[in-house]
């Protein structure tokens, strides 16, 4: 028999059950329990109740010994045909074995006759229909977050979510790992430190945390790696959340490279010595972090001070200074040009240069060359110069500022001081010292 009452748009329990007496027993079971929001059907055999069962259907309950067949199949083919339904299996007294043969097959629960009481019966149901509806809800919610994750990953722009109490990234996007060096991997799983995300490790990470604690949300400039000590500038918004008991760092780090070479340009045509046409100290800077933002080169630092200079400025007509200050010019751009370096002036008598090395002997060999081009131009020394040098006793020094570059190449900063004679004099006094980075 099937119970006609179908129109409902309740959802149903399907009752497949041959004995007109248990189809009874679990009608006054669920009655005398209140089935609220329930409609209960009834078929007498595994065919019809097999179209009973729809998408509207919440659980089944089944009997093993059918007229047409077996309950346990019927178990095995429901759960294949549908595998949200919750399927409770009702079994006589010492079928245990029945029982856990449903539950392999994909049954959720089963329940003895000889235990059907209304509290036990709800109980299953219930029990059976809670567990896929969150297993459903935590599909959908999975299925989101994939679709979010897809989405994040398209993005350019980094972003991530660091744990504060273990300082670390525990959620990124795909610019994000890279930025890691953990393209292929679980964040999730395998939390990175979040100082790994930074170029300047730490000191970056620390200032982040420090400035979205006092104010959130927070924007904050720094640099981080995109890859093969790499570095780019980028914007962070940053903001502090609380969640369980426990604070992340959520942040979107845009990148600003863009804007940056834009202020450099502006910058650099402000600043530019209109006698030598060469990027004064700022611009020099922004010239010299350009190029060796993106390398892992070590890089010499040098001041050139040609200290004659200060005499020709003081003694002899502008003219020739500005005529000598371009022959000095040209001997730092034609070497720094070669070298792939950079040029800049700090004052009348300063000259700034950044050059490639590779080590600290190299720049020892590039100063010494660059000290011997100087003594050779010297001697070429304007007459009028010669006396005010010599009473001076005016020289020019090349101040070797230290050794830049990425962190693991920097070999330590060297400090030296050699004082250039005029008029062909070679020798050199001056002193040397080693400082450890």
């Amino acid at each position: 028999m099937i119970d006609g009452n179908i129109t409902s748009d309740l959802p149903t329990i399907v009752l497949i059950e041959d004995d007109a007496n248990d189809r009874l027993l679990v009608r006054e079971v669920l009655e005398a329990g209140e089935a609220v929001g329930l409609r209960l059907v009834e078929a007498e055999n595994a065919l019809d109740g097999r179209t009973l069962v729809d998408a509207a259907t919440a659980c089944v309950l089944i009997d093993n010994m059918l007229p047409d067949g077996y309950g346990l199949d019927l178990v095995g083919e429901l759960r294949a045909a549908w595998p949200a339904l919750a399927i409770i299996m009702i079994t006589g007294t010492g079928d245990e074995e029945i029982a856990t043969q449903a539950l392999r097959r994909g049954a959720d629960d089963y329940l003895p006759k000889h235990r059907m009481t209304p509290g036990n019966l709800h109980r299953a149901i219930h029990d059976a229909i809670d567990k896929h509806q969150l297993a459903a809800v935590m599909d959908r919610r999975q299925a989101q977050f994939e679709l979010l994750s897809a989405l994040m990953d398209t993005a350019e722009d980094l972003l991530f979510v660091v744990d504060i109490r273990r300082e670390a990234v525990v959620m990124g996007n795909a610019a994000t790992r890279r930025a890691l060096g953990r393209a292929d991997d679980d964040l999730g799983e395998s939390p990175a430190p979040a100082a790994n995300l930074f170029k300047a490790g730490e000191a970056a990470w620390y200032s982040l945390r420090a400035l979205v604690a006092r104010l959130s949300p927070a924007r904050f400039e720094t640099t981080v790696w995109v890859g093969n000590y790499v570095g780019r500038p980028v914007e962070i918004s940053a903001r502090l959340v609380n969640q369980s008991g426990r604070q992340f760092v959520i942040g979107i780090g845009r990148d600003i490279s863009e804007r940056k070479n834009i202020q450099a340009d502006l910058l650099r045509h402000a600043a530019i010595d209109p006698q030598t046409e060469l990027p004064t100290n700022s611009a020099f800077l922004l010239q010299m972090a350009a190029l060796t933002r993106d390398t892992e080169s070590t890089w010499m630092l040098a001041a050139v001070h040609v200290s004659v200079l200060e005499a020709i400025t003081r003694d002899i007509n502008p003219e020739t200074l500005g005529d000598w200050r371009l022959r000095i010019a040209r001997l730092l751009l034609d070497g720094a040009t070669q070298d792939g370096g950079c040029v800049g002036v700090s004052s009348n008598k300063t000259f700034l240069l950044a050059l490639p090395v590779a080590n600290l002997k190299q720049a020892r060999d590039q100063l010494d060359s660059l000290q011997a081009a100087l003594v050779e131009l010297m001697k070429s020394l304007p007459k009028a110069a010669q006396p005010l040098a010599s009473r001076s006793n005016l020289g020019g020094r090349v101040a070797f500022g230290g050794l830049i570059g990425h962190p693991e190449s920097l070999v330590g900063a060297l400090q030296l001081e050699r004082v250039v004679g005029l008029a062909g004099e070679a020798e050199l006094t001056g002193s040397q010292k080693l400082v450890r980075a």
